[in-house]
Order: C-alpha cells, then structure tokens, then sequence
C-alpha cells in the first residue's frame, strides 16, 4: 500500500477519505473534472448544481495539489502563506528523497510565495495533467 500511495503522490492523484474530506472538499475541487470522474451530460445526480455552477463560471478557486517537503508533512494541518490560511494538507507518505502529499489550496495562492504546514516548508507544483485546470481563462482574468 505504501508504494501505492507514493506512486500516486508522485503524480497528484487523489484517493479515498484522506483526500476527499466529506462536507469540505467539492466534487471538482478533486480534479474529478481532469481525471475523467464528470459527466457534464449526464441527467441528475448529487452535487450537479454546483458543479455545473462552478464548470461554466470557471470558477474552481481551490484544487488537491501535490505537495513536496524535505522533511514528515503533518496530514490533515493548515497551510499559511505568511500569516493567512490558504489551505490544509491532506494525505501525505515519507518517502526515501523526502515527503509527499496533497494539498487543498487556493490555486491564487501557489506562487505567492513559501508555504508552511506547522514547522514544514512546502513546495506546490502543477503536474502536466492538471495545468490546464488551473490556468486561468480569458474571461476570468477579465472579471467577465
């Protein structure tokens, strides 16, 4: 399970209850709309006001993103970019090169500057697969 769980760090991809907190993590804030885990034409489901709400306004303002550290990331423990919090980190595994895990952040908020989870600096990157998700659009960066 452990070289699952890295294997899966390595590449952002969400799991299970650690990462999908139940009543404080939206469906797309998951990256469920990359991996393929929306049908925005299905009928009626649980959620699908909202999720559609957030698709066509563009509107995902937090993503799961990975998170690298150089030393043990504490799971389930705020994020702050100097004193405000910006997020909480999620399912994390030490690994033989350091520490990996995700993060629910504001994707505003990624290269602002240091991240800190406790006494732990992190480091956000944006697989390939998830850039384009969090690239804001036209009509986004205009306010239209």
């Amino acid at each position: 399970m452990a070289e699952y769980n890295a294997h899966r760090l390595r590449l952002g991809v969400p799991d299970g209850p650690d990462d999908f907190l139940q009543d404080k993590t939206l469906w797309l804030e998951t990256n469920a709309d990359v991996l393929g885990g929306v049908d925005f034409d299905k009928g009626c489901y649980v959620g699908q006001e909202i999720t559609a709400r957030m698709r066509y306004r563009g509107k995902v303002r937090r993503r799961l993103i990975p998170i690298k550290a150089t030393q043990p990331i504490p799971a389930h423990t705020p994020i702050h970019l100097g004193e405000r919090q910006v997020g909480d980190t999620r399912s994390t595994i030490e690994t033989t090169d350091g520490a990996l895990g995700l993060a629910n952040l504001r994707v505003e908020d990624l290269e602002k500057g240091p991240l800190r989870a406790g006494d732990v600096e992190l480091s956000p990157w944006v697989p390939d697969w998830l850039a384009p998700a969090i690239t804001p659009d036209e009509s986004a960066a205009h306010g239209t």
